[in-house]
Protein backbone atom coordinates (compact mmCIF):
# COMPACT_ATOMS: atom_id res chain seq x y z
CA UNK A 1 0.00 0.00 0.00
CA UNK A 2 2.82 2.49 1.06
CA UNK A 3 4.85 1.38 -1.90
CA UNK A 4 1.86 2.16 -4.01
CA UNK A 5 1.38 5.84 -2.98
CA UNK A 6 4.93 6.21 -3.01
CA UNK A 7 4.50 5.22 -6.76
CA UNK A 8 1.82 7.45 -7.33
CA UNK A 9 3.06 10.08 -5.43
CA UNK A 10 5.93 10.19 -7.68
CA UNK A 11 3.84 10.63 -10.77
CA UNK A 12 1.40 13.14 -9.76
CA UNK A 13 4.50 15.23 -8.53
CA UNK A 14 6.82 14.37 -11.91
CA UNK A 15 3.49 15.52 -13.72
CA UNK A 16 3.14 18.89 -12.02
CA UNK A 17 6.69 19.49 -12.85
CA UNK A 18 5.83 18.72 -16.18
CA UNK A 19 3.11 20.83 -16.55
CA UNK A 20 4.67 23.66 -14.08
CA UNK A 21 7.47 23.27 -16.84
CA UNK A 22 5.35 23.68 -19.90
CA UNK A 23 3.72 26.58 -18.58
CA UNK A 24 7.24 28.24 -17.70
CA UNK A 25 8.40 27.35 -21.41
CA UNK A 26 4.26 29.66 -22.71
CA UNK A 27 5.07 32.11 -20.57
CA UNK A 28 9.55 31.99 -21.59
CA UNK A 29 8.36 32.51 -25.06
CA UNK A 30 5.67 34.53 -24.71
CA UNK A 31 8.04 37.41 -22.71
CA UNK A 32 10.65 37.05 -25.49
CA UNK A 33 8.34 38.25 -27.64
CA UNK A 34 7.04 40.94 -25.57
CA UNK A 35 10.92 41.81 -24.66
CA UNK A 36 11.52 41.45 -28.58
CA UNK A 37 8.84 43.98 -29.30
CA UNK A 38 9.67 45.79 -27.12
CA UNK A 39 13.39 46.71 -28.31
CA UNK A 40 11.84 46.96 -31.51
CA UNK A 41 10.25 50.26 -30.17
CA UNK A 42 12.17 51.80 -27.84
CA UNK A 43 14.68 52.87 -30.80
CA UNK A 44 17.61 54.88 -29.36
CA UNK A 45 16.84 58.23 -31.03
CA UNK A 46 17.68 61.40 -29.31
CA UNK A 47 17.22 65.17 -29.46
CA UNK A 48 14.03 65.87 -29.83
CA UNK A 49 12.27 68.84 -28.68
CA UNK A 50 9.55 68.92 -25.82
CA UNK A 51 6.06 68.81 -27.10
CA UNK A 52 4.09 71.44 -26.25
CA UNK A 53 1.98 71.61 -23.43
CA UNK A 54 -1.93 72.24 -23.44
CA UNK A 55 -1.91 75.82 -23.20
CA UNK A 56 0.61 76.17 -26.26
CA UNK A 57 -1.04 73.83 -28.49
CA UNK A 58 -2.04 75.84 -31.60
CA UNK A 59 -1.46 75.28 -35.01
CA UNK A 60 0.95 78.48 -35.12
CA UNK A 61 3.01 76.40 -32.42
CA UNK A 62 3.14 72.95 -33.82
CA UNK A 63 4.43 74.47 -36.97
CA UNK A 64 7.16 76.81 -35.68
CA UNK A 65 8.14 73.88 -33.65
CA UNK A 66 8.18 71.41 -36.11
CA UNK A 67 9.18 73.02 -39.53
CA UNK A 68 12.73 73.16 -38.73
CA UNK A 69 12.64 69.48 -38.44
CA UNK A 70 11.22 69.05 -41.84
CA UNK A 71 12.83 68.87 -44.74
CA UNK A 72 13.12 68.58 -48.45
CA UNK A 73 13.83 64.90 -50.21
CA UNK A 74 14.98 65.25 -54.06
CA UNK A 75 15.87 61.53 -55.62
CA UNK A 76 17.78 61.33 -59.09
CA UNK A 77 17.07 58.64 -61.08
CA UNK A 78 18.69 58.21 -64.45
CA UNK A 79 16.70 57.51 -67.55
CA UNK A 80 18.52 55.98 -70.96
CA UNK A 81 17.54 57.05 -73.85
CA UNK A 82 18.38 56.07 -77.10
CA UNK A 83 20.83 58.37 -79.45
CA UNK A 84 20.31 60.83 -81.97
CA UNK A 85 21.42 59.82 -85.60
CA UNK A 86 23.87 63.03 -85.28
CA UNK A 87 25.34 62.56 -82.19
CA UNK A 88 29.09 61.55 -82.53
CA UNK A 89 28.49 57.13 -82.64
CA UNK A 90 28.02 57.06 -79.04
CA UNK A 91 28.05 53.47 -77.54
CA UNK A 92 24.78 52.75 -75.59
CA UNK A 93 26.62 53.01 -72.31
CA UNK A 94 27.81 56.33 -72.80
CA UNK A 95 26.92 59.24 -69.78
CA UNK A 96 25.75 61.33 -72.41
CA UNK A 97 22.47 58.79 -73.44
CA UNK A 98 22.09 58.79 -69.58
CA UNK A 99 18.94 61.49 -68.90
CA UNK A 100 18.39 61.94 -64.93
CA UNK A 101 14.89 62.79 -63.66
CA UNK A 102 13.88 64.37 -60.23
CA UNK A 103 11.66 63.74 -57.57
CA UNK A 104 10.39 65.49 -54.55
CA UNK A 105 9.01 64.98 -51.49
CA UNK A 106 9.33 65.47 -47.80
CA UNK A 107 11.19 63.65 -44.96
CA UNK A 108 11.33 64.27 -40.73
CA UNK A 109 14.32 64.57 -39.21
CA UNK A 110 13.82 61.80 -35.67
CA UNK A 111 17.71 61.78 -34.68
CA UNK A 112 20.32 64.63 -34.21
CA UNK A 113 22.26 62.33 -35.13
CA UNK A 114 20.97 62.34 -38.94
CA UNK A 115 18.38 60.13 -39.03
CA UNK A 116 15.23 60.96 -41.20
CA UNK A 117 12.22 59.26 -41.99
CA UNK A 118 10.56 59.41 -45.55
CA UNK A 119 8.16 57.44 -48.14
CA UNK A 120 10.12 54.14 -49.99
CA UNK A 121 8.57 55.50 -53.15
CA UNK A 122 9.99 59.11 -52.65
CA UNK A 123 13.58 57.56 -52.97
CA UNK A 124 12.66 54.26 -55.23
CA UNK A 125 15.18 53.36 -57.85
CA UNK A 126 17.15 56.60 -56.95
CA UNK A 127 20.56 56.89 -57.84
CA UNK A 128 21.06 59.75 -56.02
CA UNK A 129 19.50 61.27 -52.60
CA UNK A 130 19.55 64.73 -51.24
CA UNK A 131 18.04 65.96 -48.49
CA UNK A 132 17.23 70.04 -47.93
CA UNK A 133 17.12 71.39 -44.94
CA UNK A 134 15.26 74.49 -43.32
CA UNK A 135 18.64 77.02 -43.95
CA UNK A 136 18.79 75.60 -47.75
CA UNK A 137 21.56 73.34 -47.09
CA UNK A 138 21.71 70.89 -49.36
CA UNK A 139 23.17 67.15 -48.29
CA UNK A 140 23.35 64.37 -49.80
CA UNK A 141 21.58 61.72 -48.04
CA UNK A 142 22.41 57.48 -47.26
CA UNK A 143 19.76 55.43 -47.76
CA UNK A 144 19.88 52.89 -44.79
CA UNK A 145 17.41 51.40 -45.58
CA UNK A 146 13.61 50.71 -46.73
CA UNK A 147 10.19 48.54 -46.93
CA UNK A 148 8.32 48.60 -49.79
CA UNK A 149 5.76 46.65 -47.68
CA UNK A 150 4.55 49.67 -45.57
CA UNK A 151 6.42 52.42 -47.93
CA UNK A 152 9.14 53.77 -45.36
CA UNK A 153 12.82 54.56 -45.64
CA UNK A 154 15.32 55.42 -43.53
CA UNK A 155 17.79 57.96 -44.42
CA UNK A 156 20.82 59.54 -42.98
CA UNK A 157 22.88 62.50 -43.35
CA UNK A 158 26.21 64.09 -41.92
CA UNK A 159 25.61 67.60 -40.70
CA UNK A 160 27.98 70.15 -39.12
CA UNK A 161 25.38 72.05 -37.98
CA UNK A 162 23.25 71.01 -35.04
CA UNK A 163 19.26 69.57 -35.97
CA UNK A 164 16.34 69.86 -35.20
CA UNK A 165 14.70 66.92 -34.12
CA UNK A 166 10.51 65.21 -33.94
CA UNK A 167 9.45 64.03 -30.96
CA UNK A 168 7.52 60.36 -31.83
CA UNK A 169 4.15 60.49 -30.49
CA UNK A 170 1.38 57.71 -29.93
CA UNK A 171 -0.99 57.21 -32.87
CA UNK A 172 -2.64 54.61 -30.50
CA UNK A 173 -4.21 57.44 -28.90
CA UNK A 174 -5.17 59.72 -31.25
CA UNK A 175 -8.92 60.62 -31.67
CA UNK A 176 -11.87 60.97 -34.18
CA UNK A 177 -11.95 64.60 -34.88
CA UNK A 178 -8.71 65.41 -33.15
CA UNK A 179 -7.07 68.27 -35.13
CA UNK A 180 -4.13 67.82 -36.87
CA UNK A 181 -1.23 69.28 -38.88
CA UNK A 182 0.77 68.45 -41.97
CA UNK A 183 3.50 69.89 -43.54
CA UNK A 184 5.09 68.97 -46.34
CA UNK A 185 6.13 70.15 -50.33
CA UNK A 186 3.51 69.96 -52.54
CA UNK A 187 4.60 70.77 -55.80
CA UNK A 188 7.36 72.32 -54.79
CA UNK A 189 5.85 74.66 -52.93
CA UNK A 190 8.41 74.17 -50.13
CA UNK A 191 6.86 73.99 -45.85
CA UNK A 192 3.44 74.42 -46.66
CA UNK A 193 1.20 74.03 -44.02
CA UNK A 194 -2.51 72.07 -43.76
CA UNK A 195 -4.64 71.57 -41.28
CA UNK A 196 -7.42 69.07 -40.87
CA UNK A 197 -8.87 66.25 -38.69
CA UNK A 198 -8.65 62.39 -38.16
CA UNK A 199 -11.15 61.45 -40.26
CA UNK A 200 -10.77 57.76 -39.22
CA UNK A 201 -8.23 54.97 -38.03
CA UNK A 202 -7.45 51.60 -39.71
CA UNK A 203 -7.88 52.63 -42.90
CA UNK A 204 -7.10 50.03 -46.05
CA UNK A 205 -6.37 51.34 -49.40
CA UNK A 206 -4.77 49.04 -51.46
CA UNK A 207 -5.92 45.87 -49.17
CA UNK A 208 -2.27 44.96 -48.73
CA UNK A 209 -1.64 42.94 -45.70
CA UNK A 210 0.08 45.84 -43.53
CA UNK A 211 -2.11 48.91 -43.93
CA UNK A 212 -3.79 50.23 -41.22
CA UNK A 213 -3.35 53.86 -42.36
CA UNK A 214 -5.03 56.91 -40.35
CA UNK A 215 -7.12 58.78 -42.60
CA UNK A 216 -7.12 62.81 -42.93
CA UNK A 217 -8.86 65.73 -44.33
CA UNK A 218 -5.54 67.91 -44.12
CA UNK A 219 -4.51 68.94 -47.78
CA UNK A 220 -1.83 66.29 -49.00
CA UNK A 221 -0.54 66.83 -52.77
CA UNK A 222 2.11 65.21 -54.60
CA UNK A 223 5.35 66.64 -52.94
CA UNK A 224 3.77 65.87 -49.52
CA UNK A 225 5.13 62.34 -49.45
CA UNK A 226 7.02 61.76 -46.48
CA UNK A 227 6.08 64.55 -44.79
CA UNK A 228 4.85 64.84 -41.42
CA UNK A 229 1.13 64.72 -39.53
CA UNK A 230 1.75 65.62 -36.19
CA UNK A 231 -0.90 66.49 -33.48
CA UNK A 232 -1.45 69.97 -31.59
CA UNK A 233 1.60 68.72 -28.96
CA UNK A 234 3.92 68.99 -32.25
CA UNK A 235 4.60 65.31 -32.21
CA UNK A 236 4.82 63.08 -35.20
CA UNK A 237 1.56 60.41 -35.10
CA UNK A 238 2.20 60.11 -38.97
CA UNK A 239 3.60 59.91 -42.07
CA UNK A 240 1.67 61.21 -44.86
CA UNK A 241 1.34 58.59 -47.94
CA UNK A 242 -1.49 58.16 -50.19
CA UNK A 243 -4.19 60.56 -51.65
CA UNK A 244 -7.13 59.50 -53.00
CA UNK A 245 -7.12 61.40 -56.38
CA UNK A 246 -10.19 61.44 -57.19
CA UNK A 247 -11.98 62.74 -53.86
CA UNK A 248 -11.63 66.10 -52.11
CA UNK A 249 -9.92 65.61 -48.61
CA UNK A 250 -9.28 62.35 -48.11
CA UNK A 251 -5.80 61.69 -47.55
CA UNK A 252 -4.01 59.05 -45.67
CA UNK A 253 -0.79 58.63 -43.43
CA UNK A 254 1.18 55.50 -41.86
CA UNK A 255 0.82 55.60 -37.74
CA UNK A 256 3.67 56.48 -35.97
CA UNK A 257 3.48 53.24 -33.93
CA UNK A 258 3.88 50.94 -36.87
CA UNK A 259 6.80 53.25 -38.31
CA UNK A 260 8.54 52.73 -34.62
CA UNK A 261 8.95 48.84 -35.45
CA UNK A 262 10.12 49.35 -38.96
CA UNK A 263 12.74 52.33 -38.46
CA UNK A 264 14.14 50.14 -36.01
CA UNK A 265 14.72 47.21 -37.95
CA UNK A 266 15.99 49.22 -41.01
CA UNK A 267 18.49 50.85 -38.41
CA UNK A 268 19.94 47.73 -37.16
CA UNK A 269 19.49 45.16 -40.11
CA UNK A 270 18.88 47.38 -43.13
CA UNK A 271 15.64 45.58 -44.05
CA UNK A 272 12.68 44.56 -42.02
CA UNK A 273 12.31 40.81 -40.67
CA UNK A 274 9.31 39.62 -40.55
CA UNK A 275 7.59 36.03 -38.99
CA UNK A 276 6.21 33.41 -41.13
CA UNK A 277 3.06 30.98 -40.17
CA UNK A 278 2.25 30.09 -43.18
CA UNK A 279 -1.39 30.49 -43.29
CA UNK A 280 -4.18 32.18 -45.18
CA UNK A 281 -7.01 33.73 -42.44
CA UNK A 282 -9.66 35.84 -42.79
CA UNK A 283 -12.34 37.63 -40.84
CA UNK A 284 -15.24 36.02 -38.92
CA UNK A 285 -17.82 37.23 -40.36
CA UNK A 286 -21.91 36.56 -38.21
CA UNK A 287 -22.60 33.64 -41.24
CA UNK A 288 -19.49 32.04 -40.55
CA UNK A 289 -19.60 32.54 -36.79
CA UNK A 290 -23.00 31.33 -37.22
CA UNK A 291 -21.91 27.95 -39.39
CA UNK A 292 -19.10 27.07 -36.70
CA UNK A 293 -22.01 27.58 -34.26
CA UNK A 294 -19.32 29.77 -31.96
CA UNK A 295 -20.12 32.52 -29.76
CA UNK A 296 -17.41 34.66 -29.94
CA UNK A 297 -17.25 37.89 -32.45
CA UNK A 298 -13.91 38.25 -32.71
CA UNK A 299 -11.14 36.05 -34.28
CA UNK A 300 -9.75 35.28 -37.82
CA UNK A 301 -11.17 31.67 -39.26
CA UNK A 302 -7.96 29.79 -40.78
CA UNK A 303 -9.61 29.20 -45.02
CA UNK A 304 -5.75 27.85 -45.86
CA UNK A 305 -2.43 26.08 -43.83
CA UNK A 306 1.00 25.68 -45.69
CA UNK A 307 2.40 22.51 -46.32
CA UNK A 308 5.49 22.36 -44.03
CA UNK A 309 5.02 25.89 -42.96
CA UNK A 310 5.19 26.62 -38.99
CA UNK A 311 1.08 26.54 -38.74
CA UNK A 312 1.34 22.87 -40.08
CA UNK A 313 4.00 22.19 -37.66
CA UNK A 314 1.76 23.63 -34.81
CA UNK A 315 -1.35 21.66 -35.46
CA UNK A 316 -3.53 24.47 -37.13
CA UNK A 317 -6.08 23.03 -39.63
CA UNK A 318 -8.58 24.73 -41.95
CA UNK A 319 -11.62 25.97 -39.58
CA UNK A 320 -9.75 26.59 -36.74
CA UNK A 321 -10.53 30.05 -35.47
CA UNK A 322 -7.27 32.23 -34.03
CA UNK A 323 -8.65 34.37 -31.39
CA UNK A 324 -5.24 34.83 -29.85
CA UNK A 325 -1.31 35.12 -30.80
CA UNK A 326 1.05 35.18 -28.21
CA UNK A 327 -1.10 36.37 -25.31
CA UNK A 328 -2.87 39.52 -27.41
CA UNK A 329 -6.34 39.10 -28.82
CA UNK A 330 -7.33 38.75 -32.51
CA UNK A 331 -9.83 41.29 -33.87
CA UNK A 332 -9.85 40.38 -37.33
CA UNK A 333 -7.18 39.05 -39.98
CA UNK A 334 -5.18 42.25 -40.23
CA UNK A 335 -4.54 41.95 -36.60
CA UNK A 336 -3.58 38.52 -36.84
CA UNK A 337 -1.38 39.56 -39.80
CA UNK A 338 0.74 42.29 -37.74
CA UNK A 339 1.10 40.36 -34.65
CA UNK A 340 2.75 37.17 -37.28
CA UNK A 341 4.76 40.28 -39.02
CA UNK A 342 5.69 41.60 -35.58
CA UNK A 343 6.96 38.08 -34.71
CA UNK A 344 10.90 37.93 -34.34
CA UNK A 345 10.99 34.27 -36.30
CA UNK A 346 12.11 31.31 -34.30
CA UNK A 347 10.49 31.57 -31.10
CA UNK A 348 8.17 29.56 -29.91
CA UNK A 349 4.69 31.06 -29.72
CA UNK A 350 1.25 29.95 -28.24
CA UNK A 351 -1.50 30.37 -30.04
CA UNK A 352 -5.10 30.11 -28.94
CA UNK A 353 -7.66 28.56 -31.39
CA UNK A 354 -11.55 27.37 -31.52
CA UNK A 355 -11.77 23.97 -33.23
CA UNK A 356 -15.28 22.42 -32.50
CA UNK A 357 -16.64 25.02 -30.43
CA UNK A 358 -12.92 23.90 -27.69
CA UNK A 359 -10.47 26.05 -27.08
CA UNK A 360 -6.75 24.46 -27.88
CA UNK A 361 -3.71 25.68 -27.10
CA UNK A 362 -0.85 25.30 -29.79
CA UNK A 363 2.60 26.31 -30.41
CA UNK A 364 4.14 27.75 -33.48
CA UNK A 365 7.89 28.37 -34.21
CA UNK A 366 7.57 31.06 -37.34
CA UNK A 367 10.00 31.13 -39.85
CA UNK A 368 11.07 34.73 -41.78
CA UNK A 369 8.97 35.55 -44.14
CA UNK A 370 10.63 36.03 -47.57
CA UNK A 371 9.92 39.38 -49.18
CA UNK A 372 11.16 41.11 -51.74
CA UNK A 373 14.42 42.92 -51.00
CA UNK A 374 15.01 46.35 -52.19
CA UNK A 375 18.67 47.41 -52.85
CA UNK A 376 19.53 50.32 -51.57
CA UNK A 377 21.13 53.02 -54.58
CA UNK A 378 24.70 53.04 -54.87
CA UNK A 379 25.79 55.97 -57.05
CA UNK A 380 29.52 54.77 -57.22
CA UNK A 381 28.56 51.99 -59.34
CA UNK A 382 25.40 53.22 -61.46
CA UNK A 383 27.38 54.94 -63.96
CA UNK A 384 30.37 53.90 -66.32
CA UNK A 385 32.20 56.93 -65.25
CA UNK A 386 33.78 58.91 -68.63
CA UNK A 387 36.72 61.57 -67.93
CA UNK A 388 34.56 64.13 -65.70
CA UNK A 389 37.01 64.50 -63.52
CA UNK A 390 36.44 66.25 -60.92
CA UNK A 391 34.17 68.88 -61.81
CA UNK A 392 31.71 66.64 -63.10
CA UNK A 393 32.16 67.33 -66.70
CA UNK A 394 34.27 67.44 -69.68
CA UNK A 395 35.73 69.76 -72.08
CA UNK A 396 37.60 69.83 -75.51
CA UNK A 397 38.75 72.55 -77.75
CA UNK A 398 36.72 73.23 -80.63
CA UNK A 399 37.10 70.62 -83.84
CA UNK A 400 34.98 69.85 -86.59
CA UNK A 401 33.36 67.26 -83.87
CA UNK A 402 33.01 69.44 -81.19
CA UNK A 403 30.90 71.75 -83.74
CA UNK A 404 28.10 69.15 -84.54
CA UNK A 405 27.54 69.25 -80.57
CA UNK A 406 27.15 72.68 -80.06
CA UNK A 407 23.79 73.78 -78.96
CA UNK A 408 23.23 77.49 -80.16
CA UNK A 409 23.35 79.45 -82.78
CA UNK A 410 26.80 81.14 -83.53
CA UNK A 411 28.12 79.73 -80.79
CA UNK A 412 31.33 78.22 -83.44
CA UNK A 413 32.57 82.07 -83.14
CA UNK A 414 32.36 81.87 -79.84
CA UNK A 415 36.20 81.55 -77.84
CA UNK A 416 35.96 78.80 -74.74
CA UNK A 417 35.83 75.19 -74.59
CA UNK A 418 33.16 72.79 -75.31
CA UNK A 419 31.47 70.83 -73.19
CA UNK A 420 31.44 67.13 -74.20
CA UNK A 421 29.30 65.14 -71.45
CA UNK A 422 28.13 65.88 -68.65
CA UNK A 423 27.60 63.40 -65.22
CA UNK A 424 23.80 63.50 -64.87
CA UNK A 425 24.11 63.09 -60.74
CA UNK A 426 27.09 66.09 -60.16
CA UNK A 427 26.46 69.52 -59.34
CA UNK A 428 26.89 70.09 -62.72
CA UNK A 429 24.49 68.89 -64.15
CA UNK A 430 22.50 71.07 -60.78
CA UNK A 431 23.86 73.87 -62.37
CA UNK A 432 22.78 73.49 -65.80
CA UNK A 433 25.59 72.68 -67.62
CA UNK A 434 24.80 70.33 -70.87
CA UNK A 435 26.39 68.93 -73.71
CA UNK A 436 27.22 71.23 -76.40
CA UNK A 437 27.34 73.98 -74.28
CA UNK A 438 30.57 76.38 -74.78
CA UNK A 439 32.56 77.58 -71.38
CA UNK A 440 34.25 80.98 -72.17
CA UNK A 441 35.40 81.96 -68.49
CA UNK A 442 36.62 79.77 -65.48
CA UNK A 443 36.67 82.32 -62.42
CA UNK A 444 36.59 85.58 -64.98
CA UNK A 445 39.75 84.24 -66.35
CA UNK A 446 39.06 83.86 -70.35
CA UNK A 447 39.12 80.52 -71.65
CA UNK A 448 40.28 79.60 -75.06
CA UNK A 449 41.72 76.21 -75.35
CA UNK A 450 41.46 72.84 -72.97
CA UNK A 451 44.75 73.85 -71.36
CA UNK A 452 43.78 76.92 -70.61
CA UNK A 453 40.32 75.20 -68.52
CA UNK A 454 42.90 72.86 -67.03
CA UNK A 455 45.19 75.01 -65.40
CA UNK A 456 42.36 76.70 -63.53
CA UNK A 457 41.17 73.81 -62.06
CA UNK A 458 44.34 72.23 -61.14
CA UNK A 459 45.32 74.96 -58.58
CA UNK A 460 41.68 74.27 -56.54
CA UNK A 461 40.96 71.75 -54.10
CA UNK A 462 37.76 69.55 -53.14
CA UNK A 463 35.10 71.88 -51.49
CA UNK A 464 36.21 75.35 -53.98
CA UNK A 465 33.61 76.50 -56.62
CA UNK A 466 34.13 76.80 -60.08
CA UNK A 467 32.59 79.88 -61.35
CA UNK A 468 31.63 79.11 -65.04
CA UNK A 469 30.29 81.60 -67.76
CA UNK A 470 28.56 79.59 -70.46
CA UNK A 471 26.77 80.08 -73.57
CA UNK A 472 24.40 77.07 -73.58
CA UNK A 473 20.46 77.82 -74.41
CA UNK A 474 18.12 77.87 -71.69
CA UNK A 475 15.18 78.92 -73.30
CA UNK A 476 16.15 83.07 -72.82
CA UNK A 477 16.94 85.76 -75.40
CA UNK A 478 20.51 85.66 -74.31
CA UNK A 479 22.29 82.86 -74.39
CA UNK A 480 25.02 83.40 -71.63
CA UNK A 481 24.84 82.66 -68.11
CA UNK A 482 26.71 81.78 -64.93
CA UNK A 483 27.35 78.54 -63.66
CA UNK A 484 28.79 77.42 -59.97
CA UNK A 485 30.66 73.83 -59.66
CA UNK A 486 31.77 72.33 -56.66
CA UNK A 487 34.97 70.01 -57.15
CA UNK A 488 34.18 66.78 -56.03
CA UNK A 489 36.94 64.14 -55.11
Amino acid sequence: MNRDLRIKSRIMLISIVCVIGLIGLFKVSHMNNLEYNKALTEINFSGAYSPLSSEKATVTNVYQKANPAVVRVTSTRLLTTSKDDDELDLPEDHPDINKRSRGVGTGCIIDESGYIITNQHVIENAEQVKVRLIDNTELPAEVVGSDKATDIALLKIKSRAPLSVMPLGDSNKLLIGETVVAIGNPYSYDRSLTTGVVSAKGRKVFNTLYEDYIQTDAAINVGNSGGPLLNLAGELIGVNTVIRADANGISFAIPVNQIKQIISQLKTHRRVIRGFLGIQPDDLTDDIRDGLKLDVSEGAVITYVNSGSAAAKAGIQIYDVIVKFAGKQVVDKDSLYRYIAETQPGLDIEIEVIRDNKHKFLTAKLTEREEQKIPSPNPKNSLKKASFGRVGFAVEDKNSKTEKMLQVAGSNKIPGVVITEVDPLSTAADAGLQRGFVITEVNKIPVNSKSDFDKVVKGLSKGDVLLLRVAGDRGVTVPYFIAAVRLMD
